[in-house]
């Protein structure tokens, strides 16, 4: 199927709102042989990620998928295959990229043909500018803080700091791959929670740190989470820590003197009209779910049913049996989360200097901070995510 009947099909399947009206419409009534392919079919043409472009690959003569060809994501091998082929015959390549910086990607600009490229780690597809974009970005970020003696800790926390500026901003549209995929997000600015979990996964791999991918699930939508087993002697952290940077993402902070003479720690913009704003914070101040132990997931996120555990950036997945059941739901026997209140301010001094905050302005800041973490670090309904 050519490139102009495959755009047919899909503003056919557009027709459709769902799969059930489909076959009520169409199945139902025409009752083909080929009626499961043709499922799948509609379903990847409906998607909400980039299955459409990946079957423009699969079923059309004039792309050639190199990713299928190439088992190592070297440069030199992807323009030495290129270069065998007959490029009139494509219109777009595929490849398969580490999320890297590769010294020789300047290569790939000399072929008049659009490259699109499968990223390890990434969600969906993205063009060579949009990598390039994107890995100088990365660069930037590791340029700018790796020549410090960090702890692991510490690597973390500027790893957090620096996506969780990221405002959350959902695409409205059939493309929310957009709001997933690394090299989209910092391309476009549209995020949502898995986007800034797999921005944080890759910040972290930047310092050689390995993370996980947390799926959740609840009565109304999904949510992502990181996962990072820690093992900071400086601080005598060690052990799995839950992380959600998109609950401490760019909301800006007030405290408020509410009517009653009492005060209070509140995202800006649900201050009422008769509280008074005595002091304004940046998102900055957010560490509310920053390491939470991994024990005590059901203490700080309600109705947190964890769907799957997934490796980044291999994908692997790690298997929800009884055991890691129990292991994720908080249990006595443990000790109480006061860990953070203990070393953040700490880790906040070292990093906040490395960040460019004055001595001065840390104190208030880490004082701030302190006292909303006591306030404001309570259950959260995970059917309340946003």
């Amino acid at each position: 199927m050519n490139d102009e009947k495959m755009e047919q099909a899909k503003k056919y399947f557009d027709k459709y709102d769902s799969l059930e009206e489909f076959k009520t419409k169409f199945l139902d009534i025409q009752k083909p042989a080929n009626e499961q392919a043709i499922i799948q079919f509609f379903e990847a043409a409906k998607s909400n990620l980039d299955a459409w472009e990946m079957y423009k690959f699969q079923g059309s003569s004039d792309s050639l998928r190199l990713d299928k060809i190439l088992k190592d994501n070297d440069i030199k091998q992807i323009v030495s295959k290129i270069s065998e082929y007959d490029l009139t015959k494509y219109k777009r390549v595929m490849i398969s990229l580490d999320n890297k910086s590769y010294e020789d990607l300047d290569q790939l600009k000399k072929f008049d043909i659009d490259i699109i490229i499968k990223v390890k780690g990434d969600k969906g597809l993205c063009t060579l500018d949009e990598f390039i974009n994107m890995r100088n970005f990365f660069d930037y970020f590791k340029h700018q803080y790796s020549s410090f003696n960090l702890s692991e800790l510490e690597k973390i926390t500027i790893a957090y700091d620096y996506v969780k500026f990221f405002a959350y901003n959902e695409e409205l549209n059939d493309r929310l791959a957009d709001s997933r995929s690394i090299a989209r997000v910092i391309k476009d600015g549209y995020i949502v929670c898995e986007g800034y979990c797999r921005i944080f996964s890759q910040l972290l791999k930047e310092f050689d740190i390995n993370s996980y991918l947390m799926f959740i699930g609840s009565k109304t939508k999904g949510h992502v989470r990181s996962l990072i087993n820690i093992n900071d002697p400086k601080y005598n952290v060690k052990g799995p820590f839950i992380f959600d940077p998109t609950w401490d993402s760019s909301m800006n902070m007030a405290l408020l003197r509410h009517s009653d003479g009492t005060q209070s720690y509140e995202i800006e913009s649900k201050q009422n009209k008769s509280d008074k704003i005595l002091q304004k914070f940046n998102s900055d101040i957010r560490y509310l779910f920053y390491l939470i132990p991994f024990h005590e997931n059901i203490k700080y996120f309600k109705k947190a049913n964890v769907e799957k555990i997934e490796e980044y950036d291999s994908g692997r997945k790690i298997e929800i049996n009884d055991s890691l059941k129990n292991t994720l739901y908080f249990d006595d026997k443990y000790p109480k989360d006061t860990q953070v209140l203990d070393v953040l301010p700490d880790v906040l001094r070292k990093t906040k200097k490395i960040e460019g905050y004055s001595d001065e302005v840390i104190e208030f800041f880490i004082e701030n901070v302190i006292e909303l973490i006591k306030e404001k670090r309570y259950i959260i309904d995970d059917n309340k995510i946003k």
